[in-house]
């Protein structure tokens, strides 16, 4: 079975979390308890039912066998005088009363009958109007066969009913243990999908209070920086601004870096915007190899070789402004963390339906425990770091994806190298396409 890691969240979150968990463990707890228990209740009755009908037969099978032997010389409590087998799961008192003669006969005592009155017995079992019940007086079942001609032959078997309710109670023991099992799992299972339930609660907010964090962190570095400048020219205010032009333009420069990080976290919420641009007929290949001739001088300078091979016309449905911006951050990364004389290779083919493309890098290498985290946003790898920017460039390449109904993966060699490859959904669209 999948181990899962549990996330804990702090604070208030932590409570807020915990506070859903409860209510569902104990929302699923409730509906299981009412649903369980109805059902047992209606076993019970059934059960109840079932053993009071199969006693009765049972009674009445009894009563029936002192009369499969009898002869037409037997007189009425002669016949009862068989040796007849009585043994049954339910111990019986059969008694026989002759109305015409008026004598009484006990056929069989296998229980006690001490402490009950055996007339009372029978009148209160012949005044019911029934062949079978109960008597809840003495605490016995009974059940009647009349027979003769003139219904003058009157047996009655009588039953233990704290017998019956043994039985009863064993049934009962049973569901109980039952329930409490199923209970007892119910709690188990609703405690793991209680964790199931809220787990994408707790990544949000830890992802949200991740970002905030990291947002945090990357304004506060310019905003130090001017802050610093600023101080620097108050107190030198009487120097010229020839003099301070160092301390404006990093000022500057910390200024775009600020409005490029804005830009960023704005392209991050601009997942409706990318699907409203969408249009039929874009030539992606066209795209990429613009996008490859844009970055072929500056991998020259960095004395990288640089190779690009592109499928024509491979059409597909998106905005040519992201599918743009998506190959530039692939390409410009691709080029940025690639060694001086490493090799960067671009490449655009139809496979199954669908427009791959790669983009590899031959150096380059991205350890294995920082795959799954390429794509969070102001995450970087100690190399990156180094390099500067956000870390926002392939969070926004994964929403561009995403919003293209497209996947993309990373593959990362041993020891060197690593590819970037997008799928996006090609489209067979005849002719007309857009012009690039």
């Amino acid at each position: 079975m999948k181990k899962i890691t549990e996330i804990r969240p702090e604070g208030e979150p932590a409570e807020m979390i915990k506070a859903v968990k409860r209510k569902i463990v104990i929302s699923s707890m409730t509906e299981a308890f009412v649903i369980l228990m109805l059902v047992a209740i209606f076993i019970g009755i059934y059960c109840r039912s079932v053993l009071l009908k199969g006693a009765f037969d049972e009674m009445s099978y009894q009563l029936s066998a002192a009369f499969w032997q009898q002869s037409s010389s037997d007189t009425a409590l002669q016949m009862c005088d068989k040796n007849i087998d009585y043994a049954a799961d339910i111990p019986v008192y059969i008694v026989v009363s002759d109305n015409t003669s008026g004598e009484t006969k006990v056929l069989a005592e296998e229980f006690n009958f001490d402490g009950r009155d055996i007339g009372r017995a029978m009148e209160a079992a012949l005044s019911s109007g029934k062949l079978s019940g109960i008597i809840n007086g003495q605490n016995l079942m009974y059940h009647i066969h009349v027979y003769g001609q003139e219904k003058d032959i009157i047996c009655i078997a009588f039953a233990d009913y704290a017998h019956f309710m043994l039985n009863m109670l064993m049934i009962y023991l049973n569901e109980l243990a039952v329930v409490l099992f199923l209970m007892l799992a119910v709690l188990y299972f609703s405690r793991r999908s209680g964790y199931s339930a809220v787990k994408p609660i707790m990544e949000m907010w830890q992802k949200q209070e991740q970002f905030i964090a990291d947002a945090s962190h990357e304004l506060r570095t310019p905003l130090t920086v001017i802050r610093a400048n600023n101080g620097i020219l108050r107190n030198h205010a009487e120097d010229s601004v020839a003099s301070q032009m160092k301390w404006i333009e990093s000022t500057e420069a910390e200024t775009k870096n600020l409005a490029a990080l804005v830009e960023d976290l704005i392209l991050l919420t601009k997942k409706d915007g990318i699907a409203a641009s969408m249009e039929k007929g874009i030539d992606l290949s066209k795209l990429v190899q613009n996008v490859c001739l844009n970055f072929d001088a500056l991998a020259y300078e960095k004395k990288i070789r640089f190779d690009f091979t592109v499928e024509d016309e491979i059409y597909v449905t998106g905005s040519v402004k992201w599918l743009m911006q998506l190959i530039t951050i692939l390409v410009d990364n691709a080029i940025k963390y690639e060694p001086e004389r490493g090799s960067v290779e671009v490449k655009l083919r139809e496979e199954s339906g669908k427009a791959v493309l790669t983009v590899a890098n031959m150096r380059s290498h991205i350890d294995e425990e920082n795959i799954p985290r390429l794509f969070d946003r102001f995450y970087r790898t100690d190399k990156a770091r180094s390099s500067g920017g956000f870390g926002l460039g392939l969070p926004i390449a994964k929403n561009i994806v995403d919003s293209h109904n497209g996947t993309v993966k990373v593959e990362s060699g041993k020891l060197e190298g690593c590819a970037f490859v997008i799928s996006l959904p090609v489209e067979n669209y005849g002719r007309n396409y857009k012009l690039i």
